[in-house]
């Protein structure tokens, strides 16, 4: 059933008056919408109006309690560095009471942001330079956040990269079998299997500390990076996905497999 988007955007402090909302994007998780709103000067402008997957993030509080903390650090260090911050990062719109997300009275919960007009994501990797802007735009966002403390963040979903679980609920699916398709995935289980030593490392590291615990994007898709084409110069943005506190490593190795199967 369609979103009765006149009743929501009536909770969140929008400039101007709403004309339409309508699907935006390719988006696996979260309902993602371009809100179209009409100023007083007679100017249209839009928003991205999200719905927040509380089925995946079931505390949807702490997702964009972190999603708060890391944009308002954004925002000091872009400005402090002389960019642009409404280009450069995400901007959350409050609700007209100040929060941070507008829970509706059937339990669905809805962000905003300020539409970044110009922008666009690619869905493949066509050339080098895609490549190249993704991780510019990764690595630049590890750099801006990472004097971040952070404690300040909550896990979102826990256990999320905790590759010793994952293996084990691995191994279980394997025996369970429920499809019956291990059969037809043998040489794969056996390449996971042939590795089991080595899933505990990173987590056996940051339980001693040797490994930092540091911030980071935690969804390193090469489509969460959206490229902004301006005096002929593609400019790399990368968007705020929810947060948890994990090591970088696993995150780089995310990003470039990714790449790889698609580039």
């Amino acid at each position: 059933m369609r979103p009765d988007f006149r009743s929501i955007v009536a909770q969140l402090a929008f400039e101007g008056e709403f004309l339409d909302a309508q699907r935006c994007g390719i988006r696996h998780i979260d309902g993602t919408y371009a809100a179209r709103f009409r100023k007083a000067d007679g100017v249209v402008h839009r928003y991205i109006l999200q719905r927040i997957n509380h089925e995946v993030f079931r505390h949807p509080e702490e997702l964009m309690h972190n999603i708060a903390k890391v944009t308002v650090h954004l925002r000091e260090k872009i400005i402090a560095a002389g960019g642009d911050p409404e280009r450069e990062m995400l901007n959350l719109i409050p609700t007209v009471d100040g929060r941070t997300f507008y829970k509706t009275t059937e339990g669905n919960c809805w962000r905003a942001y300020v539409f970044i007009e110009g922008a666009q994501t690619y869905q493949v990797v066509a050339h080098l330079d895609h490549f190249y802007n993704a991780g510019k735009a990764f690595g630049k966002f590890q750099q801006l956040v990472s004097d971040f403390p952070a404690e300040q963040l909550y896990e979102t979903i826990p256990d999320f990269h905790h590759t010793p679980k994952r293996f084990d609920a691995f191994v279980r699916s394997v025996e369970r079998d429920a499809r019956n398709r291990a059969q037809t995935a043998r040489a794969e289980i056996e390449f996971v299997e042939q590795r089991a030593e080595e899933m505990p490392i990173l987590v056996d590291l940051l339980d001693k500390g040797a490994l930092p615990r540091r911030i980071t994007h935690n969804d390193t898709k090469f489509n969460n990076v959206m490229e902004v084409h301006r005096e002929g110069h593609n400019l790399d943005r990368c968007r705020t996905q929810f947060k948890m506190v994990q090591d970088m490593e696993e995150k780089f190795e995310q990003m470039v497999r990714i790449v790889e199967k698609h580039g």
